[in-house]
């Protein structure tokens, strides 16, 4: 059957519309968020891997300020208070870590304007942003930061030694178990680490949090 002249055009006009390209599109590649996103495999997999290397150093730091047992006092609020760094300059484990990460500014920083801190509410600046580039998520983080109990200068030397002996081996334990929270947890840890990032994901990965020597720090 032949369509009549009219139905003809009227055809031919349609497919050529139809197969043009939208106005503004070019004639290369096909253009679009796919293709634009900064959110691609490669840069995905690159801050996976940088997550992945900033847990497993972080959770060697910990290892290591167990070991040495150095842990803040805290000689004036009872029953219990966080100190980032107390007044002989012991750092608490979060510190440490910050700190041995290379940012031991950032902890003086932080000892000088908020030393009560408390890391689990913290959501913005300079804290904020070592925590989502840690490996750890915000609530790993805020375990860890365990506060330090009491222990009153003017008790009896002896009641005051049994005292910092107790604290001390509660911190050790409860940085022990962290430790292997923070081990067992690493798959599911590192996915909820990764969809903390957000829109820092558009941009490279910073050098991760790679062991770097700092001064000796009084009191260690």
């Amino acid at each position: 059957m032949r369509l009549a002249p009219s139905l003809t055009l009227a055809f031919m006009l349609c497919a050529r519309v139809a197969s043009a390209d939208p106005p503004g599109a070019s004639s290369g590649p096909a253009s679009g968020f796919a293709a634009a996103s900064p959110f691609t495999p490669r840069g995905d997999l690159a801050w996976r891997r940088a997550l992945r290397a900033a847990r497993a150093a972080n959770i060697a730091r910990l290892r290591a300020y167990v070991t040495r047992g150095q842990y803040p006092r805290n000689h004036d609020t009872p029953p219990s208070v966080r100190r980032f760094v107390d007044s002989e300059g012991r750092h608490c484990a979060m510190a440490d870590m910050i700190a041995r990460s290379g940012h031991e500014d950032l902890v003086a920083e932080t000892a000088r304007t908020r030393n009560d801190v408390a890391l689990g509410a913290v959501f913005e600046g300079p804290l904020y942003e070592w925590i989502v580039t840690s490996g750890l998520t915000h609530a790993e983080v805020a375990f860890v930061q365990e506060p330090d109990s009491f222990i009153d200068l003017d008790s009896p030397e002896e009641a005051r030694r049994e005292a910092e002996a107790t604290e001390d081996a509660r911190l050790r334990a409860h940085f022990l178990e962290a430790i292997a929270q923070l081990e067992r947890n690493t798959r599911p840890s590192l996915a909820a680490a990764f969809g903390e990032l957000g829109l820092r994901r558009i941009e490279a990965p910073p050098t991760p949090h790679s062991p770097r020597r700092t001064p000796p720090r009084r009191g260690l």
